[in-house]
């Protein structure tokens, strides 16, 4: 195989072909092959460049609209918790799930948006939560439940976790007095920068 990287598979384009094969039969096929071979031909190289710049060309079109948000709160939730050392933030509320997109992918630094019920796609928001372009699954009642809880993202994922009983941003079960009354453990607390009161476990064990 040529190291040309006209030629080769480069990171982008296996990043491209990762996230297009879960919705096209095409790319799906180009996949399966790359993983069982570890090459693609140059033609059909060429065709995922044509498909990555055809993206490219949308997103810089502004092909899909961009609905006014303010997300700033959870982007500045995502950010705390990178620097805490957590590599790809994700947090659960009422319906959705709100996550980082890979730093492999064309999109990353952005913030993916899924349904619970079904895992659909939803659309990407930018890195400073100020704007969310919807997929075609995004209902406006979708559109509308993802703006109210991006008014206060964490206290909305904190009820979220009370109520399931798991934490908002693991997704562990949630057993210690102090996780259940903060809605998370005591590593996503500190990654997060939530209040997390150890002693409530003291009491448990002094009175067992």
């Amino acid at each position: 195989m040529s190291t040309d990287t006209a030629t080769e598979m480069t990171d982008i384009r296996v990043a491209f072909l990762k996230e297009n094969a879960t919705w096209s039969g095409f790319y799906h096929s180009l996949k399966e092959q790359f993983d069982r071979k570890g090459y693609l031909s140059p033609k059909q190289i060429a065709c995922i460049d044509k498909g990555i710049a055809k993206a490219q060309t949308k997103d810089k079109a502004n092909d899909k609209v961009a609905n006014s948000f303010d997300g700033t709160q959870l982007a500045q939730a995502f950010e705390t918790a990178m620097l805490g050392g957590l590599k790809r933030p994700k947090i659960a509320v009422r319906g959705y799930t709100f996550s980082i997109a890979s730093q492999q992918s064309r999109n990353a630094g952005m913030i993916y948006v899924k349904r619970q019920d079904d895992e659909a796609y939803l659309g990407k928001m930018t890195a400073d939560g100020t704007s969310f372009y919807p997929t075609r699954a995004c209902s406006e009642h979708d559109t509308a439940q993802i703006n109210f809880q991006l008014r206060d993202p964490i206290q909305s994922a904190l009820a979220y976790a009370h109520e399931t009983g798991s934490c908002f941003a693991c997704h562990r079960e949630l057993t210690q007095p102090a996780s259940i009354a903060a809605g998370c453990g005591a590593t996503c607390a500190s990654r997060y920068g939530i209040e997390y009161d150890a002693s409530l476990n003291d009491t448990q064990r002094s009175a067992a």
